[in-house]
């Protein structure tokens, strides 16, 4: 018996409860993995699993054993990469998945930049509508995500690389044709835009002082996307909440205006999220420094 591969199986299958799922992961069959689970509790002398017909369930032994097994995969990952790191400091690949709005904006030409000082580094990005979980980054072979906030895990390694403000703002021509805005009662009235993801329930939270406001809402337009928002409001199509590091320079030249600037909503930040392992990759760590460096106070 591979004792590893069979720690492996008990891991996956652990986290599927479900043999048959573990082996269309592992790329195994059904009944390779059963037989690696059982020869591993045969080893052991203890039961891991109840099983049924359908699905499967840790015994108390087999949730200590996962916490036993996790761990020693996970340090034995992190001292391979280690053993890489050492030979591949700065070269090799740097995989980012980042936040796609956050990605358009700002981090095309930051990698850019950063290639040029690390030429012998490749650098792959891809920008997703949401944010994958450190588990997700591990399993897809992503070195980190560049996301808008996370929840953080027990297992995630997060690091913050800026602050940013959500504001409420709409273009000088929607102010002209609807009138002004100077009370949050009347958003409910307004023509309004949202990103779900950030508005998931139609209600818009603001602070004034110590007081909370809630502002139920009807969206005129649902997008998953802030490039794609900021466009339609410099149109003149309505009023949104936008991140201020897709809108800064429009508040600025006067092509977006600040509304109700007295109330404001919970700032949020932009977050580097590594895998679950603890050890960070030197490469990772330089390139976690350099976006913090570049994209301080920014925002």
């Amino acid at each position: 018996m591979d004792k590893l591969k069979a720690m492996e199986s008990f891991i996956v299958a652990a986290q599927a409860e479900n043999f048959a799922a573990a082996a269309r992961k592992l790329g195994l069959s059904r009944a390779m993995v059963s037989r690696q689970i059982s020869d591993l509790e045969t080893l052991l002398g203890v039961r891991l699993f109840n099983r049924t017909t359908r699905d499967v369930g840790l015994t108390g032994v087999g949730e200590h054993y996962l916490g036993v097994c996790s761990q020693l995969v996970n340090s034995l990952a992190e001292e391979e990469a280690k053993l890489t790191d050492l030979q591949n400091a700065n070269h090799g690949f740097l995989r980012i998945v980042s936040a796609r709005s956050f990605g358009e904006i700002h981090m095309g030409r930051a990698i850019a930049d950063f290639q040029m000082l690390h030429p012998d580094l490749q650098i792959q990005m891809v920008l997703a509508a949401g944010t994958k979980s450190p588990l997700q980054l591990y399993e897809t072979g992503f070195d980190l995500g560049v996301c808008i906030a996370h929840s953080p895990t027990l297992s995630s390694v997060l690091n913050k690389i800026a602050d940013f403000e959500w504001i409420l703002c709409a273009s000088p021509k929607y102010l002209s044709d609807s009138g002004p805005i100077d009370v949050l009662d009347k958003l409910s009235d307004e023509r309004v835009l949202v990103n779900p993801m950030q508005t998931p329930h139609n209600t818009w939270n603001f602070i004034q002082g110590e007081k909370n406001y809630n502002v139920k809402i009807k969206p005129a337009i649902s997008i998953t996307n802030y490039v794609a928002l900021r466009e339609i409001v410099l149109e003149g199509a309505g009023v949104s909440v936008l991140p201020s590091f897709c809108v800064r320079e429009d508040l600025d030249s006067g092509r977006l205006v600040r509304i109700l600037s007295d109330y404001s909503m919970p700032p949020s930040n932009i977050i580097a999220v590594y895998p679950h392992h603890k050890y960070v990759t030197q490469k990772v760590k330089t390139f976690t420094a350099f976006i913090k460096n570049r994209f301080k106070g920014s925002f």
